[in-house]
């Protein structure tokens, strides 16, 4: 049995040979030859996909039964054949012209994917599913009243205005529309109705669906002190939180942010290239200590230093002291106070994954998921930061682990749209991340542990090197400072899981590129 057709015209819903009938305006009427069945359209090579038909609110049953059936044999033979067509030449349907953008021509059997999370992981993943040939409805629902945008320049050039808003979009406008995705912003998602398969909205309405995913991303970690709540603290995670501190970086003259890792360093590499005083507080006795090797740490920090960044390790915050409602000083837990008039904190974040766990949905520390993004729930997935994932790891490294970057939320969201096509393709790329500090980028990739073997490459002084993880002989992990190429042989070297000597690896002369290329790495 052929799958059954249905035609949305304008918001309405139905079924080819109906009897419904909707009464019109003596305005509203055209002429018969002006209307024409959307469906007329879609193989008559006068009317280009991107020309609007004359009247869409025209109803299938205006339409007799015999002239219906005449011109739907006709017209589904043709278009059965545009698509097969299509679909042989390894195609996307979606993509090369076959549906017109008037007409939304769906099974009714084609499964409906609801994507909850507007993030960089939601909205990679409907682009992926996409890409991989899903072709039933998808529906992306973000909370913030932003399209889909990138966060990495936030803590970057945003702040110094470097990057300006119009590069901050993660897809064009048009992308939406020629994808056919429902793109909807500023809505919320509040309950999830597992066994009904439908997700609820802050505005009452219900969706439903035949695939869900959950993308909801992370919050910032609040800052658990006094004086929290004054004018000119704040955190840095949306859009919003960058814009209020680029504004009060216009009118202040000394910062303290809270954190010293890779956010918190970031906003004040951005800050003290915009002539603000500052000073970071970590509560550790070494920055990026959950990151990098006591000795990185030491080369973080002084890098930090040497380009006018003040540090207070091992010190945490008391309490924020404000005047008139605005922080004007910073108490330290050992009682000194230091004026500043913006702080930043970047004390980590929180999964959002509160909807999943209400629902029934197992979490721990974020969503449980596969190596494909798979909840416990059928038909439920999860992708990007919320996700705590399975990892394909070296002995000693964690079995599981939310991996907060944007390679680990661009490879989820292809994996799962794998599950969504029926060729479920597992998560096996090297985990890697960046960051920009002043004038060094640092780029990490794999999972470095307490024991491995450390060897370095080049020289920290020169600001450029690299240091490699060797664990039972083979590359598990390395850390480049301005090394860029050095970090994508790194990248070949773990995935391969390839057996190099620490002196080849130490030695700057030895081409490693060429030692992968002629296999002369055992």
């Amino acid at each position: 049995m052929p799958p059954s057709y249905a035609l949305y015209i304008d918001g309405r819903r139905d079924r080819f040979g109906d009897r419904r009938r909707s009464r019109m305006d003596a305005s509203d009427r055209l002429p018969a030859r002006q209307a024409r069945h959307p469906l007329q359209r879609m193989c008559n090579p006068h009317c280009p996909a991107n020309d609007p038909p004359r009247r869409t609110s025209v109803p299938a049953a205006r339409l007799s039964k015999r002239r219906l059936a005449r011109r739907m044999s006709s017209v589904k033979a043709g278009f059965g054949a545009q698509l097969r067509a299509v679909r042989r030449s390894g195609s996307n349907p979606w993509t090369a012209g076959v549906f017109p953008r008037e007409t939304i021509l769906t099974s009714s059997k084609k499964a409906r994917l609801v994507i909850v999370g507007a993030s960089y992981a939601g909205t990679h993943l409907a682009a992926a599913a996409r890409e991989q040939g899903f072709d039933g409805p998808i529906v992306l629902i973000g909370d913030e009243p932003h399209a889909p945008y990138q966060r990495p320049p936030l803590s970057k050039g945003l702040l110094t205005g470097k990057t300006g808003m119009g590069q901050l979009a993660l897809r064009s406008p048009d992308f939406y529309t020629e994808q056919c995705i429902d793109l909807r912003v500023g809505q919320r998602a509040t309950a999830l109705d597992l066994a009904a398969r439908r997700v609820r909205l802050a505005d009452g309405e219900s969706l439903e669906y035949d695939w869900l995913a959950l993308a909801t991303g992370a919050r910032c970690r609040p800052l658990p002190v006094p004086g929290a709540e004054l004018q000119g603290v704040h955190q840095l995670r949306t859009l919003e939180d960058a814009l209020a501190v680029q504004r009060r970086l216009g009118r202040c003259s000394s910062a303290c942010v809270v954190g010293g890792g890779f956010i918190g360093l970031e906003v004040a590499a951005a800050l003290i290239s915009a002539g603000t005083r500052v000073t970071v507080v970590e509560s550790q006795t070494r920055l990026l200590a959950r990151a990098f090797p006591a000795f990185m740490s030491d080369y973080v920090a002084q890098a930090h230093r040497q380009r006018g960044v003040s540090l207070e390790l091992g010190r945490s915050v008391r309490a924020l002291i404000g005047r008139q409602g605005s922080v004007e000083a910073v108490q330290f837990d050992d009682g000194r106070m230091m004026d500043c008039d913006l702080v930043v904190a970047g004390i980590g974040v929180l999964p959002n994954a509160e909807l999943a766990d209400a629902a029934g949905i197992a979490c721990n520390d974020g969503i449980l998921v596969d190596a494909l993004g798979r909840t416990s729930v059928r038909n439920v997935l999860a992708v990007g930061d919320v996700a705590n994932m399975a990892q394909p790891t070296f002995p000693g490294s964690p079995a599981r682990m939310r991996f907060e970057s944007i390679q680990a939320a661009s490879d989820g969201a292809r994996a799962a749209a794998s599950v969504l096509v029926g060729r479920p393709q597992p998560l096996s790329a090297v985990p890697w991340f960046w960051s920009e500090q002043h004038d060094l980028r640092f780029q990490m990739a794999g999972l470095p542990a307490s024991d491995d073997q450390v060897v370095l490459r080049g020289a920290p002084a020169s600001d450029r090197f690299t240091v490699f993880y060797l664990r039972d002989d083979a590359v598990a992990a390395a850390h480049s400072v301005n090394r860029p190429s050095e970090h994508v042989l790194a990248r070949k070297l773990i995935a391969q899981r390839s057996r190099i000597s620490a002196a080849m690896l130490a030695d700057p002369t030895a081409d490693l590129k060429s030692l992968i290329d002629v296999g002369q790495v055992n």
